[in-house]
């Protein structure tokens, strides 16, 4: 396994890598459609990921801790801050109750997986709860849960 170039103890410069990051992220999104397309959030995570599979920065380091510790759980009540329920059904119609329907579905065979693999799995209550959240709202509630149980990676 090599050594990244930029070591995971070196939170300046992996804090000056994520900032950036975020700060390219949003100005693609909102300068090309292309990038608004594929959204923000999206392309910070690609970049991150080239970024790392190339080993120029680590997989795992004490600051993407704090991201995923402070920053994501801030995150989630403000963006629902700006949420308009009432604007979300009346514009989604359709898309609203098939959302509704698919997430009921991943929680049902979340139970099902969990009954099925009860004893292959350690926790397997909290693991068939962490992946049905992230199937039903994506890495952000996959991290959110994850840290609520303290389930090991």
């Amino acid at each position: 396994m090599s050594t990244p170039l930029i070591a995971p103890d070196n939170t300046w410069l992996l804090w000056a890598f994520l900032l950036t990051g975020v700060a390219a992220s949003i100005w693609l999104e909102q300068t090309y459609r292309w990038a608004a397309r594929v959204s923000g959030p999206v392309l910070a995570l690609i970049g991150g990921m080239i970024l790392s599979n190339t080993k120029l920065l680590p997989s795992d380091a004490p600051a993407y801790d704090t991201v995923t510790s402070y920053l994501v759980p801030v995150a989630i009540p403000l963006l629902l801050f700006r949420a308009n329920v009432v604007r979300i059904v009346r514009e989604s119609g359709s898309m609203f109750l098939a959302f509704h329907v698919a997430a009921v579905g991943s929680l049902l065979g979340a139970l099902l997986a969990g009954w099925l693999f009860h004893s292959s799995v350690e926790r397997p209550a909290e693991v068939a709860g962490i992946m049905a959240g992230s199937y039903i709202g994506g890495s952000v509630n996959f991290v959110a849960i994850q840290n609520h149980y303290r389930v090991s990676p």
